[in-house]
């Protein structure tokens, strides 16, 4: 009798253990809270997760000085690509690196070209399925309207 009391008493302590050592694992677990500009990175690029490190963003239209520009069928298969350590590539083959400094400015070096390019868009609007870009050329305003691609 003493010793299956003494097994069930074994049982209770391991499980009592057990219980503390997850509960103090979950409660002091780091929990990160994104600040407004990291979460519009990663609306942007990405989480950084396994299964979430790029975006890719398919051209739906484009404006030149407010004037809606028609485009064809290889044109529409246009698409950007942000990556969430700060690689850029799009679908013309250029690539590059991309930042965010501020919530309405994105600015991407193009390095694969024979001389670097670096283009500074205006965000009108990023959320999880749009991402609205402006960009002033001299005196043209180029507006590229961009949806969330969805897995194919």
């Amino acid at each position: 009798m003493k010793i299956s009391k003494a097994i069930k008493m074994n049982s209770w302590v391991k499980l009592t253990t057990i219980t503390f050592i997850f509960s103090f694992y979950i409660t002091c677990s780091k929990v990160e809270i994104l600040d407004e500009l990291q979460f519009q990175k990663t609306l942007l690029s990405g989480t950084g997760s396994f299964d979430d490190m790029e975006r890719i963003w398919k051209v739906d239209s484009i404006k030149i000085n407010g004037e809606g520009l028609n485009l064809s069928n290889s044109q529409l298969k246009y698409t950007k690509t942000f990556k969430f350590q700060g690689g850029f590539i799009d679908s013309d083959g250029n690539l590059g690196t991309w930042e965010m400094p501020s919530l309405t400015v994105l600015e991407i070096s193009i390095l694969n070209t024979k001389t670097e390019k670096s283009l500074s868009y205006e965000i009108k609007e990023l959320n999880s399925i749009k991402l609205d870009l402006e960009l002033q050329n001299g005196s043209d305003r180029y507006e590229y309207f961009f949806i969330l691609r969805e897995n194919e």
